[in-house]
């Protein structure tokens, strides 16, 4: 079979074989455009999220009452706020069975969308379960959930201590309309290619003179005509002189909102088609030069008056001897409407970081400030003559100058070359400022192309800590000294009362000494009682194991009690560092006033309002008109201030304490502990 391959079809086969080639990859690049800004945003964002406010989380209903997980959840809300193409934001963990689950989400409380803290994600994906074990950042999409079709942003949030991901924060843009924008971007590459093919056919056509090229040409003018009417962009016909229309597709027609009859034989100045007059000289002189207009920006006006923006394309053709103009105008009025969003979005952006009480600082491999935020000249106090003189050379010199030690900002710069985690400083200023410094790189297509720099100005906090300790210091050594003082007026005292004693013969002064010995005995046991107390408060709260601090205790009694039941479930709880001292006076007033105590219970349990610590006896118990009075200063046969300054220990961390045991059957306190106060072992903080 011998094939009767022409020149033109070759021509054509390797413009469409080429088109599909370039739309191919024109559609790749928007895809991947598309993933890169989503990604870019996805990681801006996340750099408002604390990682010690997410380390905080236990992945459970007790994050409700959270101030961590309050606050995560307002920054979540703020982020969706801020930018309307996301639909969701929200902070995913892995429990150590692997399960992913729902930390925290940008829906309000309420919303049919909402997700509480703990909730199982089961479609978590294999994309998303390596960025727990790999730390990488990633999108992925279109996928679907029980909540839409979504294209998602991931980027993990790390320990600053051991770089360990703790939580992914991730953001979702709505997928439905994803592949859509990928085939407009590439509209026009088909377009041009399949215009090129018509116009090679055609022109092939109409050289040929014999009776069959006429035919062939009249069966192409046919086929042209087909694709001509059925071509999905506005095309049109008209003579080159005056723009007179006589031909034009359904799409124009449909599009604009014209009949045949309102087009037909008229000239775009008599549609006034161009919302610019002289934009049809414009493109004539342009066909005039070159013969072709190619992504020509126009605004066509409809028969309604509405406005469509496009891009036009024309090329000279001859139609039955007369020069005409073939008119295309793909319609791109969404595009800019996306782009137009786009810009507003990169505006919001920078309105939110404007708005952040941290200052803010980006900066890429080659020193070049990307965008520094208000809040960071207000930090820095730098002149707005280096701000805005565009030499950012000069204001990384103004910063570094501003330091006491000038390798804390040699260390900064370094990690925009060789590091890829997270860190955290402190900053201290020449004139006596403190900064608290967070840093996280600026990642790309897996490449680091930068680094982001928070600042916050923890100075009055640094000083305010310094004076409480250099308070608590005097006090503690006035406290000291002073009660050395009544300690040593006591043993003269005790002194003379024995030599008195001695001395005496009357039997009414000798019960008066013996009262004012007992009074002094009691003077000196409180004063002593007051020196294991004396710290209350000038320590920092910490987490403390139960089992061991009541361990510790029981050490210290005498007689050590051997029957002690133990239910404590390897809680922890967030108290003072004096904790200890209060299970020992528990147990040491048992021992003092239950009168027959052999044994001690310890037991923890999770109620609605926090966790209950139990502690009780099997003694006489407290009676009723006791326990009015039983946390009063002074109330008590011993020194009056143990269950007192007890009550006062607890407190500090929000932890309260009452006597719930029955007269008779010994005593029991229950300690309740607020929720976000308490753990256990393993949890996490």
């Amino acid at each position: 079979m011998k094939w009767d391959i022409k020149w033109w079809q070759v021509i054509a086969l390797v413009i469409l074989v080429i088109g599909a080639f370039l739309t191919v990859g024109s559609a790749q690049h928007q895809d991947q455009l598309l993933r890169t800004n989503l990604l870019t945003k996805t990681q801006i964002a996340q750099t408002g999220i604390s990682p010690e406010q997410v380390a905080s989380l236990t992945g459970s209903a007790a994050d409700l009452a959270s101030p961590e997980y309050l606050a995560l959840k307002k920054q979540l809300e703020r982020i969706r706020a801020a930018d309307p193409d996301i639909r969701f934001a929200y902070l995913m963990g892995q429990k150590q069975d692997g399960t992913i689950i729902l930390y925290a989400d940008s829906e309000p409380l309420g919303s049919a969308d909402y997700s509480p803290p703990g909730q199982v994600y089961p479609e978590a994906s294999v994309v998303l379960r390596t960025l727990f074990a790999q730390g990488e950042k990633a999108t992925e999409g279109p996928l679907s959930d029980r909540w839409g079709t979504w294209v998602s942003g991931f980027v993990p949030v790390t320990d600053p201590a051991t770089g360990k991901v703790i939580a992914v924060f991730g953001m979702d843009v709505d997928a439905k309309d994803w592949n859509y924008v990928i085939a407009q971007a590439c509209a026009a590459i088909i377009t041009a290619a399949l215009l090129i093919v018509v116009l090679v056919v055609a022109f092939n056509l109409a050289h040929q003179q014999s009776q069959r090229e006429q035919r062939r040409i009249e069966a192409s003018e046919e086929k042209f005509s087909r694709a001509f009417h059925a071509n999905p962009m506005l095309m049109a016909v008209s003579t080159i002189k005056e723009g007179r229309f006589i031909d034009l597709n359904q799409c124009f027609l449909a599009t604009l909102g014209y009949s045949r009859e309102d087009v037909i034989g008229k000239t775009t100045s008599e549609l006034d088609l161009f919302s610019d007059p002289a934009l049809w000289d414009v493109i004539i002189s342009q066909i005039k030069k070159s013969g072709q207009v190619h992504d020509f920006d126009v605004k066509v006006k409809k028969k309604n008056l509405d406005m469509l923006d496009g891009l036009f394309f024309a090329i000279t053709i001859d139609v039955a001897g007369l020069p005409c103009l073939l008119m295309v105008i793909r319609d791109i009025t969404e595009r800019k409407r996306a782009e137009e969003a786009l810009r507003a979005s990169e505006t919001q952006l920078r309105a939110t970081l404007d708005s952040t009480a941290d200052g803010i600082l980006s900066v890429d491999k080659k020193g070049k400030v990307l965008h520094a935020n208000r809040r960071f000249t207000e930090l820095w106090q730098i002149p707005s003559a280096v701000m805005e003189c565009g030499d950012d050379r000069a204001l990384l010199d103004f910063v570094q100058n501003q330091l006491t030690d000038p390798n804390d900002f040699l260390k900064m710069v370094q990690a925009l070359y060789d590091s890829d985690d997270e860190d955290m400083d402190t900053l201290n200023f020449k004139e006596g400022r403190v900064f608290e410094r967070y840093s996280v790189p600026i990642i790309m297509d897996g490449a680091r192309i930068g680094r982001v720099w928070s600042f916050r100005d923890i100075t009055e906090n640094k000083r305010a800590e310094k004076a409480l300790l250099q308070a608590n210091k005097q006090l503690n050594l006035l406290s000291s000294i002073t009660r050395h003082d009544i300690l040593n007026h006591l043993t003269a005292l005790r002194g003379y009362l024995e030599l008195s004693r001695q001395k005496n013969q009357d039997p009414l002064i000798a019960e008066f000494i013996s009262k004012e010995e007992k009074v002094t005995e009691a003077m000196q046991i409180q004063i002593e009682f007051t020196r294991n107390y004396q710290d209350i408060g000038t320590q920092a709260p910490k987490w403390q194991n139960l089992e061991e601090i009541i361990g510790s205790a029981i050490v210290q009694l005498k007689p050590v009690i051997t029957d002690m039941n133990f239910a404590l479930n390897n809680a922890e709880i967030f108290a003072d560092p004096l904790l200890e001292k209060v299970f020992y006076n528990l147990m040491e007033n048992s021992f003092r006033h239950g009168d027959h105590v052999t044994c001690i219970d310890f037991s923890a349990k999770e109620m609605e309002n926090g966790l209950i610590v139990s502690y009780s006896d099997n003694g006489v118990g407290i009676t009723s008109d006791d326990k009015k009075k039983l946390f009063r200063k002074g109330f008590g046969m011993h020194t009056g201030l143990g269950l007192f300054l007890s009550r006062e220990i607890l407190d500090i961390t929000g932890i309260t304490i009452q006597e719930t045991g029955e007269p008779g059957k010994g005593a029991r306190f229950e300690m309740t502990v607020p929720k976000g106060r308490w753990r256990t072992t393993g949890n996490g903080a």
